[in-house]
């Protein structure tokens, strides 16, 4: 399997655009025009073996993925191999858990000329849902059998289902607008493609300014993140995770671009009157309920923290509020015959 493809060698789609075409898709190409298994492709030119049983995080910042463009490009001659993956820009960006298991793919790409068919590596993240070029809802289960393809599955091909064989291209299925967040993940990968890298510490400094004077709590809510994940975005000390980076773009309405400007024009978190972080307890609401479950006979009673569920607090509330509800648990417990009282 050394030395270097002739006349055949397939050449990847899309490079340097955002329609670049994903790791996977290109050994599943290869491998097809081959007529061998991928997994045994990748063991043969990298030396990786149980390839089959990968996901599309392969087209991540993972080691093995540069191993195999790597590997790849010096045994087709194809340089441009390494702009497949996100590997060249591992500094920035942490990529594990924002790629789907198995394949992803538009019905519509596929219909066409089964030399041109290829799957975009924006198709392969979670937050992905349409294709950026015809906009129909990416596939990832065979419309006859219903079965989904991990990337490197043994005689995968791609065109057809490996398992059945029919075929996974449909000219005729609906075309709807993007998304903003397919548009988010693709406004990303076109940044990479460019050359550029993302860097956490340039989006760390438009994180404060766009959150201004607002608080880290009100940020988190604004962006749909944890309190500790704007805290961290925020240090810039940590690569950033794909779903990270798609909320901050379509939450805050700003561009990949924006956020890496030495002086970005970011419009601030918008801010409103200072309120309670906790809620206000209808404390008379409480001692009605209390005073109802008293009256009730010992066998219909509910317990302390039945009630409080009922009424809308925790148990701790409930008894902090209404402390004489201590009785209901007393008088409850009593009631109970020996044996079934806790030892």
């Amino acid at each position: 399997m050394s030395g270097v493809l002739p006349v055949w060698s397939v050449q990847p789609f899309g490079v340097a655009t955002t329609f670049v075409e994903s790791l996977t898709s290109y050994v599943r190409r290869v491998a097809s025009r081959m007529l061998i298994p991928a997994p045994r492709l990748i063991a043969a030119v990298s030396g990786i073996t149980q390839a089959q049983h990968y996901t599309e995080t392969i087209n991540g910042t993972e080691l093995a993925s540069a191993r195999i463009t790597a590997a790849l490009a010096q045994w087709s001659g194809v340089v441009e191999l390494e702009m497949l993956s996100f590997a060249p820009f591992r500094s920035g960006l942490h990529l594990r858990k924002d790629f789907r298991r198995d394949r992803a793919w538009c019905p519509i790409c596929l219909a066409g000329d089964p030399d041109l068919a290829y799957d975009q590596l924006v198709s392969g993240f979670h937050r992905s849902r349409r294709c950026i070029v015809h906009g129909a809802d990416l596939q990832t289960k065979c419309p006859a059998c219903g079965r989904t393809h991990r990337p490197f599955a043994l005689w995968s091909e791609p065109t057809r289902c490996h398992h059945c064989g029919a075929q996974l291209g449909d000219g005729h299925v609906q075309r709807n607008d993007l998304d903003p967040e397919t548009a988010a993940v693709a406004s990303i990968v076109e940044w990479t493609q460019q050359g550029q890298q993302v860097q956490p510490l340039r989006i760390a400094g438009a994180m404060r300014l766009l959150r201004a004077a607002a608080t880290l709590g009100k940020m988190a809510d604004h962006l749909g993140l944890t309190f500790s994940t704007v805290q961290n975005v925020e240090a810039g000390g940590q690569r950033l995770q794909m779903d990270t980076l798609v909320r901050i773009l379509t939450r805050s309405g700003s561009t990949i671009a924006e956020l890496h400007s030495p002086d970005p024009v970011i419009p601030p978190t918008p801010r409103t009157a200072r309120t309670s972080v906790i809620p206000r307890v209808d404390v008379e609401r409480l001692r009605e309920g209390a005073r109802h479950e008293l009256q009730l006979p010992l066998s219909e009673r509910r317990s302390i923290a039945r009630l409080a569920e009922d009424l809308e607090v925790s148990r701790i509330t409930f008894l902090r509020h209404v402390p004489e509800a201590a009785t209901l648990a007393r008088e409850r417990r009593a009631s109970r015959p020996l044996s079934t009282r806790p030892a």
